[in-house]
């Protein structure tokens, strides 16, 4: 049986997770929007793939 603090301390868990999803989306973002402005990505097709790339190194910085 779970005490009121152990179901509190699984809620900030949850929301701490949640929160750095958040983070790493703005990062993300931020980036991608100061590549753009910056020249990279013309077209449509091109502006996805760069938003792929930006996303996988993401990712890969973070798991390090």
């Amino acid at each position: 049986m779970e005490t009121n603090i152990e179901k509190l301390q699984q809620k900030k868990n949850r929301l701490y997770n949640e929160l750095e999803k958040v983070i790493k989306e703005i990062a993300i973002q931020e980036d991608i929007q100061h590549q753009l402005q910056n020249g990279a990505g013309v077209g449509k097709k091109s502006r996805s793939n760069f938003e792929r790339e930006i996303r996988a190194k993401f990712r890969i910085a973070n798991n390090l």
